[in-house]
């Protein structure tokens, strides 16, 4: 199956690939131009067919996994602020004890 680089980031479609791992071999290789391929084997010993449903699967999960590339990218500083102020007074209390 094939991706398009203006749609998915390489790094969504390999997060994607891990979770398929268990029972596929995974491989993500430039295609053509402004193209990613995908391809999926079932690993020595597993039942698991390639189906529609596993192609539909994995789409939905390089979908979910873009979408989590492309939130991080418009709220993680959100994220980082949020954090350093709920642990700012633990950051605090530490700098309050190695003083002497």
């Amino acid at each position: 199956m094939t991706f398009d680089r203006e749609t998915f980031a390489p790094e969504s479609l390999l997060a994607a690939g891990y979770r398929f791992t268990d029972k596929f071999s995974v491989a993500i290789v430039p295609a053509e131009e402004g193209r990613i391929s995908v391809s999926l084997e079932p690993k020595p010993g597993s039942a698991s067919l390639i189906s529609e449903d596993l192609v539909g699967a994995f789409t939905n999960e390089a979908i979910d996994q873009q979408i989590r590339l492309n939130l991080e990218a418009k709220t993680g500083h959100l994220r980082d602020i949020i954090t350093e102020f709920a642990f700012n007074p633990l950051n605090a209390q530490l700098q309050t004890k190695k003083k002497p």
